[in-house]
């Protein structure tokens, strides 16, 4: 997403009697998840069509679901990774507020007249692009991740 990773989160994978959560485990939590820094997507989503839901910044609520759409296997020479094939707009800024707090923020954002469009300005920078989306940048971003945290 873009996101700073500065915020809880948590996978929420379905299964045949109850859903399985993996996030941070934390021992100040009073609830379970499991590590998901042990878990691969090929063992929670192992086939096209599977899907679950991905949830950022417990007071903000972002939840997004997340379908595999297809599995392809990874030609010898190259690594496995995930990759974008599409998306839309650019990674709502970070304690925005969840959905509702975005949609304020993009009124303030686009409304010269908005009493809060010059502290918005201020807060995500002048350049920041809300329709902005590139699959390349993704797709760096996620080869780049997982150069870094892959097992050897």
């Amino acid at each position: 997403m873009g996101w700073t990773h500065s915020h809880l989160h948590q996978f929420i994978v379905p299964g045949t009697n109850e859903s399985t959560y993996y996030g941070e485990p934390s021992p100040e939590d009073d609830y379970f998840h499991k590590d998901d820094r042990l878990v691969r997507l090929a063992h929670i989503a192992p086939k096209g069509g599977a899907t679950f839901l991905y949830e950022y910044d417990f007071g903000d609520c972002w939840k997004h679901e997340i379908t595999v759409e297809h599995i392809e296997p990874t030609p010898k020479d190259e690594p496995p990774y995930p990759w974008c094939l599409d998306g839309q707009r650019a990674c709502p800024p970070e304690d925005v507020g969840g959905v509702s707090g975005y949609a304020n923020f993009l009124e303030a954002w686009r409304d010269r007249s908005h009493p809060e469009h010059q502290d918005m300005r201020r807060w995500v920078g002048k350049h920041f692009k809300p329709e902005l989306f590139s699959v390349q940048q993704v797709n760096a971003a996620l080869a780049l991740f997982i150069s870094i945290y892959s097992k050897p």
